[in-house]
C-alpha cells in the first residue's frame, strides 16, 4: 500500500494562523525558530492520530492570545495499492471547535469534530477508520517520524528506551517464544518444559545462577559444619577428666556386682526364711512355757491355799467336834492329828515339787525369751556385705553419668558428621546437575541470540541490531537493543549518519508493514546526505532571515508575534517558505 500526502491546510493551529501546502516527492519547509515548522509536523500528526509529533495527546493547540478561534487541520491524501491501479483520495479533517453561547460568545470550552470527505464522524469512528485504512498511532510514528525509533520512542511503565525498541522489533518479527525455539533443535527439546515455568531464558538463567550460588553456599556451610563437629569430637575425646573406663566396662563391673548382690540376697532369703521359721517356733515355745509357768504358779497357789485351809481347820476343829463342840476321845484325837499331819506333809511334798518345776520352767522360759529376742534383733540388722556391694554399685552409677554424657556427645558429633557428609553428597550431585543444565542453557542462549538477531536484521538493510550482550564479569548474556552502522554504535555516529541510519530503520518498518508512507524529518538543516526513499519526504529546516532594514540577524520571536531587530528595532515577520523537489534524489539544502 502506498500513501501520499496531496494537500495540507492549517488554520489557527499553534503558531500558524493560515497555511496551505501542496506536497511533492521531497518537500522542504524553511523557517526561523518558532516560525511554525514543528507546528506543521504536529498538525499532520494531530489530524491522523489526535496527538502531536512527540506522541502527546495533551498540548497547546489554540494559538497563544487567541480567544474563541477553532483550530482546524485538513489533509488530502491518496491511498493506493501497487500493481492494482486502485486508489482512494480521502480528505481528513479534524477541528477543535470552540463552543459558543446563544449570543455567539465563546463559552471557554472546545469540542473535537472529525470529517472524512466533508462527512462528519464521531471521533471514535474517525480514528477507527484511520486505524483500519491507514495505520495505528504507534505504527504511524514508526513509519513517519525518522527519529522516533532511535531517539524519541515512547515507553510503557518502567520500561527503558532500549527495552521499548526491543519489544517493537521482536513483535514486528513475530519471533518465536523460547519454548518454540527450544523445540526447533533436538539438543534443546528437554529445555522446552522449563519455558512453561519461566518467562524466558534470561529469567531461567538468573534462577539457575541463583540456585547454584545457594547450593555453593550450602556446600561451604556443610564443609564448615564437618570441621566444627570433628573439632568438637576431638575435644570431647581428649577431655582432661579421669575416664579410666568406658561405659561398657563400668556396666560390666556393675552387672557383676549386681549378680553377686542378687546371689547374696537369695542366700539371705533362705536364711531369713529359716530365721522366720526359728523365730516363730521360739515365739511359740516362749508362749507355751509362759503358760506352763502360769499353770505351775496356779498349782502352787492352790496347794498353799489347801495347806493353809487344812491348818486352820485342824487348829480350830482338830480335837473338838465341829458340830457340838465336845472334845474327841484321846485315841480319836491322835488319829485326827496323824491324818492332818499326813495330808499337810503330802501337800508340802506336792508344793516342793511344784516349786522345783516352776524354777525349771522359769529358767527355760528365760533362755527361750533371750533366744527369741536375739532372733528378733538379728532380723533387723542388714548384713555388712550387702551394704558394701550396694555402695559399690552406687559409686559405679555415679561414675556412669559423666561417662554417658561424654560418649553421647561423641556419638552426636559422629552422627552430625555423617549427616553433613550425606548432605554434601546430595548438594554435590545437585550442583553437578545444575552446572550441566547451565552449560546447556548457555548453548541455547547462544543459539537463540543468533536466531533472533538474524531474524530481526533480515528486515533491515545496511544496519545491524545487536539484541544480546555478554557480561564477562559474571558470564551472563543479557538482552539489549544496540544499533550499529558498519560496526560503529549509533551514539558514536555523526548527526547526518544518524539520519541515514534512522531513515534505513523507517524503510525497514515500512517494508515490514507493507506500506509506503511519507516521512518527516525535523531539524534537517545539518544533514548533507543524498538518499532515496520510495515515498515522500517532508524536511523541516531552519533558515533565518536578516532584518529587512539593516541586514542584522535578529533574535527569537517576541510575544507580539514579530521578530524584533536587536540592532535597529525594526519589526518584521518570517513566514514559512516551501521548496518542492520533484525528483527522487534528495539534496538537503542548508
Amino acid at each position: 500500500m502506498e500513501i501520499k500526502f496531496e494537500h495540507l491546510s492549517i488554520k489557527n493551529f499553534k503558531s500558524i494562523d493560515d497555511f496551505e501546502l501542496d506536497f511533492g516527492k521531497v518537500t522542504t519547509i524553511y523557517g526561523a525558530n518558532e516560525a511554525g515548522k514543528t507546528s506543521v509536523a504536529d498538525a499532520i500528526s494531530w489530524v491522523l492520530t489526535g496527538k502531536n509529533s512527540l506522541g502527546e495527546s495533551t498540548f497547546n493547540i489554540v494559538p497563544v492570545g487567541s480567544i474563541g478561534v477553532s483550530p482546524a487541520v485538513e489533509l488530502k491524501l491518496s491511498i493506493g495499492s501497487k500493481g492494482t491501479g486502485y486508489c482512494k483520495k480521502p480528505t481528513l479533517k479534524r477541528v477543535l471547535k470552540a463552543k459558543q453561547a446563544r449570543d455567539r460568545s465563546f463559552t471557554g470550552e472546545y469540542q473535537t469534530e472529525c470529517y472524512i470527505n466533508d462527512v462528519k464522524y464521531t471521533q471514535k469512528d474517525f480514528e477507527d477508520w484511520i486505524n483500519s485504512e491507514i495505520c495505528t498511532p504507534e505504527v504511524f510514528r514508526l513509519i513517519h517520524d525518522v527519529r522516533y525509533f532511535t531517539e524519541n520512542i515512547s515507553v510503557k511503565g518502567k520500561e527503558r528506551p532500549w527495552e521499548a525498541r526491543r519489544r517493537l522489533l521482536t513483535g514486528l518479527c513475530g519471533l518465536d517464544s523460547d519454548y518454540q525455539i527450544a523445540l526447533s533443535d533436538e539438543r534443546f527439546k528437554w529445555l522446552a518444559d522449563k519455558f512453561t515455568i519461566y518467562t524466558n531464558s534470561s529469567e531461567y538463567f538468573s534462577k539457575l545462577k541463583s540456585t547454584i550460588s545457594g547450593l555453593e553456599r550450602d556446600l561451604d556451610v556443610a564443609n564448615r559444619d564437618i570441621e566444627r563437629w570433628e573439632n568438637d569430637k576431638k575435644s570431647f575425646e581428649n577431655e582432661p577428666q579421669v575416664f579410666l573406663f568406658s561405659s561398657h566396662e563400668l556396666e560390666q563391673q556393675r552387672d557383676k556386682l549386681n549378680d553377686e548382690f542378687k546371689k547374696m540376697v537369695a542366700e539371705g532369703s533362705k536364711r531369713i526364711a529359716q530365721y522366720q521359721k526359728d523365730c516363730k517356733a521360739a515365739g511359740e515355745k516362749v508362749v507355751r512355757l509362759s503358760g506352763n509357768v502360769q499353770t505351775m504358779k496356779n498349782n502352787i497357789s492352790i496347794t498353799e491355799a489347801n495347806i493353809d485351809m487344812e491348818t486352820k481347820n485342824y487348829n480350830r476343829y482338830g480335837e473338838s467336834c465341829p458340830t457340838c463342840g465336845r472334845k474327841f476321845a484321846r485315841g480319836f484325837s491322835e488319829k485326827r492329828k496323824q491324818e492332818y499331819e499326813y495330808k499337810v506333809s503330802e501337800l508340802k511334798q506336792f508344793l516342793k515339787g511344784y516349786y522345783e518345776e516352776l524354777d525349771k520352767l522359769n529358767k527355760q522360759y528365760q533362755r527361750e525369751q533371750e533366744r527369741y529376742e536375739e532372733l528378733l534383733k538379728a532380723g533387723h540388722n542388714k548384713p555388712d556385705e550387702l551394704a558394701k556391694i550396694s555402695q559399690k554399685i552406687a559409686e559405679i552409677n555415679s561414675q556412669l553419668a559423666p561417662v554417658y554424657k561424654r560418649e553421647q556427645r561423641i556419638k552426636t558429633c559422629e552422627e552430625n558428621i555423617e549427616k553433613a557428609k550425606k548432605n554434601i553428597e546430595g548438594i554435590s550431585k545437585q550442583l553437578s546437575e545444575k552446572h550441566r543444565e547451565l552449560d546447556l542453557l548457555r548453548d541455547f542462549i547462544s543459539y537463540k541470540c543468533q536466531y533472533v538477531q538474524e531474524k530481526v536484521n533480515s528486515l533491515f538493510d545496511g544496519i545491524e541490531f545487536v539484541m544480546f550482550r555478554e557480561n564477562k564479569t559474571n558470564d551472563e548474556i543479557r538482552e539489549c537493543c544496540d544499533i550499529k552502522w558498519h560496526g560503529v554504535d549509533y551514539n558514536d555516529l555523526s548527526y547526518s549518519t544518524k539520519f541515514v541510519v534512522s531513515l534505513l530503520i523507517v524503510q525497514g518498518f515500512q517494508r515490514s508493514f507493507s506500506v509506503c508512507f511519507p516521512v518527516v524529518v525535523d531539524n534537517s538543516e545539518s544533514i548533507d546526505t543524498d538518499y532515496s526513499m520510495c515515498g515522500q519526504i517532508l524536511l523541516l529546516a531552519k533558515r533565518s532571515k536578516p532584518c529587512p532594514k539593516c541586514g542584522y540577524f535578529s533574535g527569537r520571536k517576541q510575544a507580539d508575534g514579530y521578530w524584533h531587530c536587536e540592532k535597529c528595532g525594526e519589526k518584521f515577520t518570517q513566514p514559512l517558505e516551501v521548496e518542492i523537489t520533484p525528483y527522487p534524489s534528495l539534496t538537503t539544502m542548508v
